[in-house]
């Protein structure tokens, strides 16, 4: 019987990255293992609402409200904005999000939202 300890260290280990390792190049698997190690640690603990907010406010200033025009009125890249809206681990600044407040005219309890383990 395994204990669940080392089935982490397995799936963790298993992990084989694009590019062939050579084993002179520690520096890259170092670095490779510590990606992986806080990509697995990242629990997700704060939500963000962009996609209820948009719903709610459908049109603005006649124009349909599109996470690229969000982007657009925000000033962040669309690529960033796809990936605060779809939640994908991105870490924004409190400028992006004060913007968003700004634009929606809430507050960041609208926008942000923070889910304890």
């Amino acid at each position: 019987m395994r204990h669940a300890s080392s089935l982490a260290v397995k799936s963790v280990c298993s992990i084989r990255p694009p590019f062939r390792l050579h084993k002179t190049n520690v520096e890259v698997k170092i670095r490779l293992l510590k990606t992986n190690l806080i990509t697995f640690s990242n629990n997700k603990l704060i939500r963000y609402k962009i996609h209820e907010l948009i719903a709610a406010q459908p049109i603005r200033n006649g124009r349909k409200v599109t996470l690229s025009f969000l982007a657009e009125q925000v000033g962040v890249q669309s690529s960033a904005m796809s990936k605060i809206a779809n939640n994908k681990g991105y870490n924004t600044s409190m400028t992006t999000i004060d913007a968003l407040c700004r634009f929606f005219d809430c507050k960041i309890d609208d926008v942000v939202e923070y889910i304890p383990d």
